[in-house]
């Protein structure tokens, strides 16, 4: 019911979000290569989020179809896209989350109206969560929406955690499952070569400690980099 009345089916022939860039600038968000199995990285830089500014550029209904477009993307055209070009079934996400400068901030009635919203719509009708970590307003939710993430997450890495950050980690994880937990690494700001471990230089964006750029796109933030834009893969 839900699908239809939002009309989530047919979302991405219908809806066009053309403030996109300037929404990025606010909330740096999206993928960007793969890992070394193939795998979509999705990279969120939440220290850089600025909801006001944000909720200047789209509103919230705008944003939540863009939201829920990105979803449908991910599971009818990404992760597709990643299977054939790995030559293997792939169906589940690397994730870095940047929480660098994240911490209690102040927020307006419509950015709290936005997360709110977007979670429900999360929680309601996406059980799978892929890969979309949304936090805006401080440590604690940024746990709680890492909490929210499933089977589909092959691994996640939150980089540039302060000392509060991993203290409210190590309390919270000793009330998790394990198999959650084991996915989920808590780093500081030497995470280069954990990264590269698992992501190849070519594939990773230089501020993360890799070599790309796409400077032909804006910057990697913008870029959308992947199997999923090349020509020879959409062929199939």
């Amino acid at each position: 019911k839900w699908r239809s009345e939002f009309g989530a089916d047919t979302i991405m022939e219908d809806f066009e979000f053309e403030e996109k860039d300037e929404v990025l600038k606010y909330y740096p968000q999206g993928h960007h290569g793969v890992d070394k199995d193939g795998r979509p990285v999705y990279i969120e830089r939440l220290g850089q989020v600025d909801c006001n500014k944000l909720l200047q550029v789209t509103s919230v209904e705008r944003y939540l179809k863009y939201h829920v477009r990105e979803f449908e993307r991910t599971f009818t055209e990404k992760l597709p896209a990643c299977s054939i070009a790995a030559k293997k079934h792939i169906d589940q996400s690397t994730t870095i989350l940047d929480v660098q400068g994240v911490g209690l901030k102040s927020m307006n009635k419509a950015a709290r109206d936005l997360l709110q919203k977007l979670q429900k719509i999360d929680g309601d009708n996406y059980p799978e969560v892929y890969c979309f970590i949304y936090s805006t307003i401080g440590m604690v939710d940024a746990v709680n929406r890492i909490l929210q993430e499933t089977v589909s997450l092959n691994r996640m890495f939150i980089i540039n955690a302060g000392s509060g950050f991993r203290l409210l980690w190590n309390t919270v994880k000793s009330f998790l499952d394990p198999k959650t937990t084991s996915k989920i690494h808590v780093l500081g700001n030497k995470y280069q070569s954990k990264l590269l471990e698992i992501i190849d230089a070519s594939e990773l964006p230089d501020f993360l400690g890799g070599t790309c750029t796409c400077a032909d796109k804006g910057g990697c933030m913008l870029s959308d980099k992947g199997p999923w834009n090349d020509p020879e893969i959409l062929k199939v």
